[in-house]
Formats: structure tokens, sequence, C-alpha cells
């Protein structure tokens, strides 16, 4: 890839939209065009630049009484958002209507979450709170998950976060983190971004 294609910024925007519009509508729409006026792609797909994937973001609007309820895609730490309530109903979130059902569409099958094994079969090594510890540089990063201790060494070239994503962590319990990713990495699985 050249230089340029590689480099993006933030351009903070804003735009008023009368409530009247608002409560007509049923979401927001929102996608991001470079100066070369390149967009991003409407639907999902799975994009190795993305966060796994980057189509339009799309904020739902939900009336409740005389109350609009903004619902974002996801929450990362905790169940939530519209995709969730979407999955829920039987919609295919890949159905290019935002998952949501025409008249007459049968609800799709959620598949069952498979749990993931982290763990290496027959590995029974204890590690003290000393070898801990000795292993919290940036060159031998351990870390710990769910009391399981993790080395991060073989991951620090090539990590799509970097390496500091790993080194940062090393020698500390970063299992309410990491599990809140995976967790989130599992919903984006499950909701059909592949």
């Amino acid at each position: 890839m050249w230089q340029r294609e590689t480099c993006f910024c933030w351009s903070f925007w804003s735009l008023s939209i009368p409530v009247a519009d608002l409560e007509d509508s049923d979401a927001l729409l929102v996608r991001a065009m470079d100066d070369a006026m390149t967009a991003q792609p409407r639907d999902m797909y799975w994009s190795v630049l993305g966060m796994m994937n980057n189509p339009w973001f799309r904020v739902a609007i939900t009336k409740e009484e005389n109350t609009l309820k903004f619902e974002h895609p996801t929450h990362p730490a905790k169940a939530g958002g519209w995709m969730e309530r979407v999955k829920k109903a039987g919609g295919d979130l890949t159905n290019g209507n935002w998952g949501e059902r025409h008249q007459g569409e049968e609800p799709v099958e959620p598949e069952p979450v498979k749990e993931i094994n982290m763990k290496k079969e027959g590995v029974t090594r204890q590690i003290s709170l000393a070898e801990l510890k000795a292993n919290n540089t940036s060159e031998k990063p351990w870390f710990v998950v769910n009391g399981e201790v993790y080395d991060g060494t073989g991951f620090l070239e090539g990590h799509p976060g970097g390496a500091i994503s790993i080194t940062s962590s090393a020698g500390l319990d970063v299992s309410e983190d990491f599990l809140a990713i995976r967790k989130y990495i599992q919903s984006l699985y499950c909701s059909g971004f592949r």
C-alpha cells in the first residue's frame, strides 16, 4: 500500500437535525469518506484494515411513548444494542436490511455460541508470583487471564494492536479487558461477521 493509504485522521463535524425529522426516522447512518471520495461500504464484510469490519455506522431510533431512544449496535462489556435485539428476534444481520425481517420472512435460528478453550491440554505447571514478576518486561511479557498465566512474547511481532498492546499488560491480571474484547468479537462472529 502507498504510505498515504495507511494514514488516516479524524475530522470532527456536527449537524443539527430537527426533532421532527428524528421522530420520522428509524435510524441515523454515518459513513466516512476520504479526499479521494472513497467511502465506507454500506454492508458488513471482513476488513483487515477495519475493526474486523467497516460498514456504515447505524444508530437505531425507537419510539417509546413521547421519548426517542438512540441505540448503538453493540455494547462491548455487556449484552445490548440493536444488533443483539435483532439477533434475538431471529433477524439476519447480513440480509442488507440491517437484520430487520421483511414481512413474511422467517426468523433465522441463531447458531449456538461455542466456548473457546484457551488452555493447552496436559499443562499442569504452577507459576509462582515471583516468576510472574520476573517475566513482566517488554521483552518477555507474561500476563494473567482468569488465573492462568500466558506468555505474549510470540505475539509481539505482527500483533494487530501493536506490541504495546501486549507489553502494557505485562505482569498484570487482564481478565476483565481480555474477556470483554473476546465477548465483543464472539458477538460479532455470531452476528454474521465472518
